[in-house]
């Protein structure tokens, strides 16, 4: 009973808190679905991730089995060239945008989602 009573007080006097903690990871809970059921929306592709700016989203995509970009930093400066149908997901913080724009506005982009401060882009790459 004691310790009911500590929680509750405790997140009753920092809901704020608690609050923005469950908003600063809508981003993640997103790319975890995202993630999850990309082989159904693309059937007959390649999945490739990642993000220059967070390691998390090349790893979850490597555990489910697609390909992990661990230096999605040379995208903005190189060709992307692949051997078969491939999506690549994109997550890009908003403060990231402007140095990816040469490469965005040469690809296809099949969807743009944004979560909090991340924009997780759907990019097709064909060989």
């Amino acid at each position: 009973i004691t310790h009911n009573i500590y929680f509750h007080s405790k997140v009753a006097l920092n809901y704020n808190k608690y609050k923005s903690a469950v908003y600063r990871e809508q981003d993640y809970a997103y790319y975890i679905s995202l993630i999850e059921n990309i082989k159904d929306k693309y059937t007959g592709y390649e999945i490739w991730a990642g993000a220059s700016g967070d390691d998390f989203y090349s790893y979850l995509a490597t555990y489910h089995g697609y390909i992990g970009i661990a230096d999605a930093k040379n995208l903005k400066n190189n060709t992307v060239r692949v051997k078969t149908k491939t999506i690549l997901i994109l997550v890009l913080y908003d403060h990231e945008i402007n140095a990816y724009q040469k490469f965005l506005s040469g690809s296809t982009i099949l969807h743009i989602e944004k979560r909090s401060n991340s924009n997780f882009y759907e990019i097709e790459l064909n060989p």
